[in-house]
């Protein structure tokens, strides 16, 4: 059997592993997108101080 998104919970507290799979492919493009959005901002605001203390 094969996880969806109406049975890939119970498949995971089975510990099936193709459930866990398709969570990875579900939700990794969120995931990264969001974690980007994160550094690219954390990155943003650093830049400036990095400029004042480095030159």
């Amino acid at each position: 059997m094969k996880s969806s998104s109406t049975n890939f919970i119970s498949r995971l507290k089975k510990q099936k592993e193709d459930a866990l799979e398709y969570i990875i492919d579900a939700y990794m493009p969120l995931v990264k997108t969001i974690a980007t959005k994160i550094l690219y901002n954390r990155l943003h605001l650093l830049i400036p101080f990095l400029q004042l203390r480095f030159y």
